[in-house]
């Protein structure tokens, strides 16, 4: 089924990767290691919530750990920039 109307065209990037007219697109996969100090996350966590009651300490760990999830998220996207950069600075 067709819902924008008819094809314009069918050539494929593998029809245009055969015909020369584009190169081909080459993926490379990489692992990009991050870590995390565990123990000295808890440590300080602990040092933070000491004074609090249970459920008090509770809701630090809650919004840590989205907080954790953000900020490793934005240092893991920071890091894969600077990899990529270093990739094409050392390749060129």
């Amino acid at each position: 089924m067709i819902k924008f109307g008819e094809l314009i065209h069918t050539y494929t990037i593998a029809d245009g990767v055969r015909d020369k007219t584009i190169v081909p697109l080459l993926y490379e996969g990489k692992m990009v290691e991050q870590t995390v100090n565990r123990k000295a996350i808890d440590k300080r966590l602990e040092m933070i919530t000491k004074d609090l009651n249970n459920k008090q300490k509770e809701e630090v760990m809650r919004k840590w750990s989205q907080f954790e999830r953000l900020a490793s998220s934005d240092q893991r996207i920071a890091f894969i920039a600077y990899d990529i950069n270093r990739h094409f600075v050392t390749q060129l």
